[in-house]
């Protein structure tokens, strides 16, 4: 298994066998090793940065485990709660897992388009990393009345001249819709791809050059936005662009 080199700390997965399915979208980990006992999957050999990564974040089902002595100990929790079965039999996770990918439905492209893949909620809710934001009297005025340093980190575009989409973090103190950021996606907060494992697929698709930002809505539509249209967040600028649109 693979371990911290400054901590020696085992790391591992635990999901159901129904869930089985779930662990293609972190197949591309050539160092993983997966076993199976008699209700469970189990999978091993996680770097500290993998553990931490959106990929295990999103499973949608999993017990994380560090493993000291043969005990099984919850992340994060200095009491153990099971002990590891002795008779797992490790094999490469990507021999373990033969993987056929659907195929996708490649006739989608432009702004607010449905398509066939689609978005669910999922446990874990990741960092704020966007804000969407009707852009009306009230948003006007907290932005122009905040202080530089609340805008310094932040960036912005305005949507058909009604909607303010708002990227950084610490994010704007302002009602709106929130979102994170997986991959050039913008995705719905507490929503991830069905089959993460289809979004590289997606992307090729959808944003072959990688130009772009997919700002996913939870109605399955998505809008291109092109990262140049982004302009760093100020008092100064946001007045401009205001007043270009009255």
């Amino acid at each position: 298994m693979a371990k911290n080199s400054a901590d020696i700390i085992e790391f591992l997965v635990r999901v159901d066998k129904t869930d089985l399915n779930t662990l293609a979208q972190i197949r591309h980990f050539e160092n993983l090793k997966m076993a199976l006992s008699e209700n469970d999957v189990w999978v091993s050999g996680f770097s500290m940065e993998q553990i931490n990564g959106a990929e295990v974040k999103t499973l949608p089902k999993k017990d994380i485990f560090y493993v000291n002595n043969s005990k099984l100990f919850p992340k994060g929790s200095l009491l153990p709660t099971d002990k590891l079965p002795t008779s797992l039999l490790w094999t490469p996770i990507q021999k373990a897992l033969l993987l056929e990918e659907p195929q996708l439905n490649h006739n989608f492209f432009g702004i607010h388009e449905h398509i066939d893949i689609q978005i669910a909620p999922f446990r874990e809710e990741m960092q704020t990393y966007a804000i969407l934001i009707n852009l009306d009297d009230h948003t006007k005025s907290v932005i122009q009345s905040s202080p530089d340093f609340r805008l310094e980190h932040l960036k912005y575009v305005i949507l058909n001249n009604s909607k303010l989409l708002v990227l950084g973090h610490p994010a704007l103190a302002i009602r709106g819709q929130s979102f994170w950021l997986y991959d050039d996606f913008i995705l719905p907060n507490g929503f991830h791809f069905k089959f993460p494992i289809l979004s590289k697929s997606i992307k090729q698709t959808a944003n072959p050059s990688g130009d772009h930002y997919v700002l996913w809505q939870k109605n399955n539509s998505y809008v291109l936005i092109k990262k140049t249209d982004f302009k760093p967040l100020s008092i100064s600028s946001f007045r401009r662009t205001i007043r270009l649109l009255e």
